[in-house]
């Protein structure tokens, strides 16, 4: 609004709105305001994605788009306050840098076009990174999704074989593609070499998992997982939307009830509850099981969070004191009862916080 007022009043045309406007001192205030008002929430913000980040990997950053737009766009405002305050920028120069804040803020960050095609500005920005991270691949997206050509997967390996400092982490829901997609390669290896493999067909840098909800998806993509080439298998059971025995699935797991060893099993396991307006509740014995099998197993497990709904009444009671009781809505969708007697309260994502029987579990494999 400034710089167009700036033109307008410039171009001596008393007839124009912009005439009408307050003098330019007010407008470059009001500007200004509202930078010293939005940028507490910019800031909110860019905890609120570190927070993100560490609750679902284990580390406050992983340059994901989100992450990488805030912490952009708080360069430039902290750029805007340091020029304004200390340099006594005013007017056109702190009306740009505004402008540039808001573009950035706007204009970052993926956008759903309907389609799913590979970003090639994207592919090679890991070749970029000096210091080894842990990348989480298509985390708003599936490598292996129908849409996405073999030709554009070759180009993400060959990214991800040029980068053995990085650790990636790819996981999928469509695990018959991802094993069509292994056996065509292996059986045509030179095509593999081309596109950047190397001499080394499995990737030592490179994890893969499946991610079910429940038994029937657990059998159905954990078996095309176990037969796909990699160097670490992993699941991500969540959200947890019922039981599941994961011991058929384990790597020496020794349970009762296992008859069956497998050579190849999984890694490492992660679960989690649902969350979001229309989240549905986890058993805590669904979560206990998972755990119990990986402790025998030796495997590592990542409890991500409980979500929505948590069976912690304590929770529940510090979720409560937030409310007014002649405010609040106490009544419906706040309690479920499984059909055991177990009880969980909707409490929200941060009141359930990710404790399982008193303690944390953030275990990675080593």
């Amino acid at each position: 609004m400034y710089l167009l007022q700036e033109r307008g009043l410039k171009s001596k045309n008393k007839k124009s709105l912009l005439y009408r406007l307050p003098p330019l001192e007010s407008t470059e205030h009001l500007g200004h305001r509202f930078v010293q008002l939005g940028f507490p929430f910019l800031v909110a913000g860019g905890i609120a994605a570190a927070m993100w980040a560490n609750e679902a990997w284990g580390t406050y950053w992983v340059w994901e788009p989100k992450q990488v737009t805030v912490l952009f766009d708080l360069a430039i405002y902290a750029l805007y306050f340091y020029t304004r305050y200390f340099l006594g920028w005013r007017g056109r120069r702190g009306a740009w840098m505004i402008i540039a804040g808001f573009a950035a803020m706007t204009s970052s960050g993926p956008r759903w076009s309907g389609r799913v095609e590979l970003i090639p500005e994207k592919l090679a920005e890991p070749l970029h990174w000096r210091k080894p991270r842990r990348v989480f691949v298509n985390s708003m997206s599936d490598l292996f999704h129908e849409g996405l050509p073999d030709e554009a997967i070759d180009r993400v390996f060959a990214v991800m074989a040029m980068c053995p400092q990085h650790q990636f982490q790819v996981l999928t829901k469509r695990p018959e593609r991802m094993l069509a997609y292994f056996q065509r390669r292996k059986e045509s290896y030179e095509s593999v070499i081309a596109a950047g493999f190397g001499a080394q067909f499995i990737l030592g840098n490179v994890w893969l998992g499946v991610s079910v909800e429940d038994q029937a998806t657990a059998d159905e993509r954990i078996p095309l997982l176990l037969r796909t080439p990699a160097a670490l298998r992993f699941v991500s059971y969540e959200p947890a939307l019922g039981p599941v025995d994961f011991g058929p699935f384990i790597r020496n797991c020794r349970c009762d009830h296992c008859e069956t060893q497998q050579e190849a099993g999984l890694d490492w396991v992660i679960a989690g509850g649902e969350s979001g307006p229309g989240a549905r509740p986890s058993h805590i014995q669904w979560f206990r099981d998972v755990r119990d099998q990986c402790l025998f197993a030796r495997v590592p497990f990542h409890f991500k969070q409980w979500g929505e709904w948590t069976p912690d009444i304590e929770a529940w009671g510090r979720h409560c004191q937030n409310y007014h009781a002649d405010s609040y809505d106490w009544g419906k969708g706040q309690l479920h009862v499984f059909d055991d007697g177990i009880k969980v309260w909707r409490t929200g994502k941060k009141a359930a916080g990710a404790l399982l029987d008193g303690r944390e579990w953030r275990e990675f494999p080593s």
